[in-house]
């Protein structure tokens, strides 16, 4: 099998938007349990730095995974619901919802496959080099989805800490809320990318297929008196 660089990039892309949230919670968690996670830790104290950062890699690849699951409803609840009414231009999807219905029909309805999935497929296996990009900027959009909910349980933990200042709550929804902003702006870029990307190349390989034509056309067009195109070849 061919190694293609853009496949390692796709996967570091994915695995640090599971690994940045779950890190995140993981130091929170190590916060408020202090005490339990250091007995736990001196279990391998004949090589506790190195026992201490495996617990800390396991424990945020689990962690991360487990924050990916809960906020992967957010695209349900909220950015399905809402996204027609923050995003109005809908022209990108609809050109490529056209080009895949004229240019390759309907064999996969959107019942089996939308039109960004198809979309990404396809550049996966024809343009893997867009589709790292179009895959960077979704791993962009899920950091933040799990950031968002890592801020918003933060938030309403610190609440109810006496002892903690209503300014780090406040900046904890604050973040949050940033935090949502970014995950709208990074999923619709990606969405966007990716319909762009399809519409180029599809553009593109439509003017090369229509030049040869072109090119008889003009030559019969500039030299239709010499040329007998009904003659019969001798």
């Amino acid at each position: 099998m061919d190694f293609k660089p853009s496949n390692l990039y796709i996967s570091l892309v994915d695995l640090f938007a599971i690994l940045l949230p779950g890190a995140i919670a993981a130091l929170v968690i190590y916060h408020f349990n202090q005490s339990a996670i250091n007995g736990f830790l001196d279990v391998g104290k004949d090589n506790k730095a190195f026992f201490s950062g495996f617990v800390l890699l396991f424990g945020s690849y689990l962690l991360g995974h487990i924050i990916s699951q809960i906020s992967a409803y957010l695209d349900d609840w909220v950015y399905d619901p809402l996204k027609d009414k923050v995003f109005k231009d809908h022209k990108c999807v609809k050109k490529v919802m056209e080009i895949r219905a004229n240019r390759y029909g309907n064999e996969m309805t959107p019942v089996y496959v939308n039109s960004y999935k198809w979309s990404v497929f396809k550049l996966q296996k024809e343009y893997p080099d867009a589709a790292a990009e179009v895959e960077r900027y979704m791993a962009d959009s899920k950091f933040f989805r799990g950031l968002f909910v890592i801020m918003v349980i933060l938030g309403f933990v610190f609440l109810f800490q006496s002892v903690i200042k209503a300014k780090i709550v406040l900046a904890c929804f604050l973040l949050a809320a940033f935090s949502m902003v970014r995950y709208f702006k990074k999923r619709r870029k990606s969405t966007e990318t990716a319909y762009q990307y399809i519409i180029f190349t599809e553009e593109l390989n439509s003017k090369k297929e229509d030049k040869p034509k072109e090119t008889l056309l003009a030559l019969v067009s500039m030299d239709k008196n010499k040329i007998d195109i009904t003659a019969s070849p001798k």
